[in-house]
């Protein structure tokens, strides 16, 4: 074991004067980057790749010609053939001025030649990502819309126990048909909001029924409280000027019934006109409370229960049929049904409240 001699007379590192070439160095020199280079090589060399095919470069040559003169955009290529073949499969595909590039990590390495440049990032060839885009179509579509539409449906929650944003509605035109319970939305995913299909009742029988009602002591005696309102004094003009507009703007002072009035002039009007099976009314309200409070009272003055004709639309909660056609909502809700169908034909009238 020597020392070499440092500057100063003093003693240097422990090895021969060489640096590195002495003691337990080995004769490594990983400080000189040809050196360095070499040992990789050799260290890649002796180690292998067991998990890779050797690449049958004139095979290859020909799949990559072939490629070309066909109407396929792209070619994966899943094979292991080792860094040396995918480089030697790039430089084969740069011959023929193609473009390639690798995609994804270890085993999962999919190498994509392409007519066309390709991006440095493909979701569709990351199996890291939990989730892929699934094309399917339009009927496909429509058959699982129904399928979902069909199956009980309860309250999503995201990771953090978080529920869904309001106005969560299912697919336009898909709604189930036939009769269906007020559902809560406390155990059950909201429904449909606006049905875009409710079922058609007898107009007929909803006369009557309308006609029943008025007769009972209760509608009698919520009656005599409507009359006092100023909104049930404009009812004429009221009824005369919807059916003239477009758009009306009703204003007028709070507690004048315009929010519990209107509404109900509408219904009775088209079911006493013999229409009330196809009539379907929309009102919304600022506040989730306001909703279900209007919905109570227009249920109590028409002497019926509350989820039958006339319903509520809020967050996380509904009290509706498939019979309702007297609807109490909140803006929400009625937005994410206008993005769904902006015409939104299956609504004759929808009364806005306090949009101002």
């Amino acid at each position: 074991m020597g020392y070499g001699k440092g500057k100063g007379g003093g003693r240097g590192r422990k090895g021969s004067g060489d640096r590195g070439s002495g003691g337990k160095g080995g004769g490594q020199r990983w400080w000189d980057p040809e050196w360095r280079a070499a040992k990789l090589a050799e260290m890649r060399a002796n180690r292998g790749d067991h998990n890779s095919q050797e690449l049958d470069i004139q095979d290859m040559l020909q799949q990559l010609d072939l490629f070309k003169n066909t109407a396929k955009e792209e070619m994966h290529i899943r094979e292991n053939y080792g860094r040396e073949g995918a480089e030697q499969i790039h430089q084969l595909a740069s011959h023929l001025h193609l473009h390639s590039k690798a995609y994804g990590r270890g085993r999962s390495t999919v190498l994509v030649v392409s007519k066309k440049p390709l991006p440095n990032y493909r979701a569709d060839l990351d199996d890291r990502r939990e989730s892929h885009e699934v094309s399917m179509s339009a009927d496909t579509r429509a058959l699982v819309a129904s399928a979902l539409c069909h199956q009980p449906r309860h309250v999503q929650q995201d990771g953090a126990g978080r529920t869904l944003p309001d106005g969560v509605l299912p697919p336009p035109g898909l709604a189930a048909p036939g009769r269906a319970p007020a559902a809560s939305g406390s155990k059950r995913l909201l429904q449909d909001a606006i049905a875009s299909e409710p079922i058609t009742l007898d107009s007929e029988g909803l006369r009557e029924e309308q006609r029943r009602q008025r007769r009972s002591p209760i509608v009698q005696d919520m009656l005599e409280f409507r009359k006092k309102l100023p909104a049930f004094h404009k009812k004429t003009e009221l009824l005369a000027a919807v059916g003239s507009s477009q758009v009306l703007v009703v204003s007028g002072e709070t507690g004048c019934g315009k929010t519990t009035q209107l509404p109900q002039f509408l219904l009775e009007e088209a079911i006493e006109a013999g229409a009330g099976g196809g009539v379907n009314i929309v009102c919304t309200q600022p506040r989730r409370i306001s909703a279900i409070s209007v919905a109570q009272r227009v249920a109590q003055e028409r002497g019926e229960q509350l989820g039958r004709m006339v319903g509520y639309q809020i967050r996380l909660e509904a009290k509706r049929s498939a019979e309702t056609r007297l609807l109490f909502c909140t803006s929400g809700v009625l937005l994410r049904r206008l993005v769904q169908e902006p015409s939104l034909q299956v609504v004759p009238g929808a009364a806005l409240s306090r949009c101002l």
